[in-house]
């Protein structure tokens, strides 16, 4: 599948290797510096214990491969992806048996289903705001709340919606973050080159399309049972992998006390722990509270 899909393996052969399953933002990933935060505090705690990490680009970030094609952001390709990396893993290094994935946003989906169809893979999963696809997919057609928090994904679901709100161009998709504190010149400038790459913002938008309703949200009026015959999240997927959940309770985008509320049925061996002040972006804003909790759970998995 790597070769088939031309992902790039920058992994290296370690003793104990940890996947960061990075997530993506309209095709441009967030590794610029605040991203960078959490992910060198990471590296640094983690090279102490001696568990290298390897970072995995989402598909559609910048020097990524953008596939293309309808479904070509099925999440079940996605996971295909991960599951040939740790392959390649643990061929170059046979002592490796398990990996710690962490993932945020659409990571978060991805890693949730890699772990629940490919457990035995797996050592640890933590997740920071990434939501469990059976619960999103029960939240979005039962919960009032969530539906209203994600109306921006209807918008997202139809292209010429998007190119009448003027969300097909990076000046566009750039004012739905200034003004947030982690977006600072740095961080806008980073992401105004990802997003002036061809295809860059439809490649990211295709993660919506692709998996959460297959662009019959408008046709079928919002989010209903019709809508969702195109879905690609799991009803009941279950995970069985200790799982650490990180959680930045201002988050915009969810209900978060309702995707929190309904994890343990899908999720048992299962830690949660929230911030309550930091948003959607938690590693940005706290990375040195998520490297607290995320580091300490590797190493004694280790």
């Amino acid at each position: 599948m790597i070769a088939a899909r031309n992902i790039q393996d920058t992994a290296k052969a370690f003793l104990w290797p940890c996947l960061l399953a990075q997530r993506q933002l309209f095709g441009a990933t967030t590794a610029v510096r605040q991203q960078r935060n959490i992910e060198q505090g990471l590296a640094v705690s983690l090279l102490s214990h001696r568990t290298p990490r390897h970072i995995a680009d989402a598909c559609a970030a910048p020097g990524s491969y953008r596939p293309s094609g309808a479904g070509a952001y099925n999440v079940s390709l996605l996971v295909e992806d991960m599951v040939d990396l740790i392959t390649v893993l643990k061929a170059r290094e046979p002592s490796i048996k398990k990996v710690h994935v962490v993932a945020h946003d659409w990571g978060g989906p991805v890693a949730w289903t890699l772990a629940g169809w490919h457990g035995p893979l797996l050592s640890t999963l933590t997740i920071l705001n990434g939501p469990h696809p059976s619960v999103f997919r029960r939240l979005l057609l039962e919960d009032d709340e969530q539906r209203r928090r994600s109306s921006y994904i209807l918008l997202f679901d139809s292209p010429q919606l998007v190119a009448a709100a003027g969300l097909d161009k990076p000046a566009g998709i750039n004012k739905l973050f200034a003004g947030d504190a982690w977006y600072d010149i740095v961080t806008e400038a980073a992401m105004m080159t990802a997003w002036s790459q061809p295809d860059e913002i439809n490649a990211g938008l295709s993660w919506y399309r692709d998996n959460i309703c297959g662009g019959c949200t408008v046709a079928s009026g919002g989010f209903t049972q019709k809508a969702f015959e195109k879905s690609n999240m799991a009803t009941n997927l279950t995970i069985d992998v200790e799982t650490l959940v990180l959680w930045g309770m201002a988050d915009t985008a969810f209900d978060n006390d309702q995707n929190l509320a309904l994890l343990p049925e899908f999720v048992p061996n299962l830690k949660v722990e929230k911030f309550p002040s930091n948003s959607h972006w938690l590693a940005q804003e706290n990375a040195t509270g998520v490297s607290n909790a995320v580091v300490p759970l590797i190493c004694q998995s280790s």
